[in-house]
């Protein structure tokens, strides 16, 4: 039991350590990964990166084919599309659910966010941007009761994740800084006025309008590193 425990443990770690480097990029879409390579890098047996590739791949952030060969997935426009259609809905729903029971201290703290997000809000603190938004999207999320809703949206926006390297190319032009950030400012100001009708609508409009960022960007093949049509991988 001791031997099946620490096994677990090694896994757990090198599924953490695999998926951070995905999120970084320092392993790219369409990369393979090999067993015995990962075992090395890590330092551990060929049991604990197997399991970690197999919840690597639960959780699709690889892909392992009929002769168990692994490579963290491809990155395509219409899955980043269909990831952010669902955490429009989701998120919208969360915030019908939160306006209403959302605590000072959390809103002052999301305020205090959206402060580091102003002075963030240029192209060359763009992952400072990118980061902040995330924080202030989780600390939202923090006040929902319906857990199960909580559960769904952390698993939904860990899948855009490892779209980061295509957000923080977008987050590069001044204009899209700009307007995602008094989307932000509108957002904060209604959850602040506790208004359950409108709420829901800006959070939709905010997701929506980051994709239709994303299009955008890529007609720009080179923002993507990508030479392929559009529902390739980028």
């Amino acid at each position: 039991m001791i031997l099946q425990s620490l096994t677990k443990t090694l896994g757990q770690s090198v599924y953490n350590q695999i998926k951070t480097a995905i999120i970084n990029s320092e392993f790219r879409p369409g990369q393979r990964l090999y067993e015995k390579e990962m075992a090395r890098i890590f330092d551990v047996s060929i049991t604990p990166v197997r399991e970690a590739f197999l919840r690597l791949q639960a959780d699709e952030y690889i892909t392992i084919d009929s002769h168990r060969k692994a490579a963290v997935k491809p990155i395509t426009l219409q899955e980043m599309k269909e990831i952010f259609e669902v955490l429009a809905n989701l998120d919208a729903m969360a915030a019908g659910l939160v306006v209403n029971i959302i605590d000072s201290e959390h809103i002052l703290e999301i305020e205090n966010l959206l402060d580091r997000m102003e002075k963030a809000s240029k192209p060359c603190f763009a992952t400072d941007y990118l980061s902040l938004s995330m924080e202030m999207q989780h600390k939202i999320w923090e006040s929902l009761p319906n857990k199960i809703l909580w559960k769904a949206l952390h698993f939904a926006y860990d899948q855009l994740l490892r779209y980061n390297y295509v957000l923080y190319i977008a987050f590069q032009d001044p204009e899209i800084l700009r307007k995602s950030f008094e989307e932000h400012v509108n957002i904060v100001q209604t959850l602040k006025n506790k208004d359950k009708q409108r709420l829901p609508q800006l959070v939709k409009i905010h997701w929506n309008q980051a994709i239709q960022n994303l299009q955008l960007k890529n007609k720009n093949r080179h923002a993507f590193g990508a030479n392929t049509d559009s529902d390739a991988g980028l």
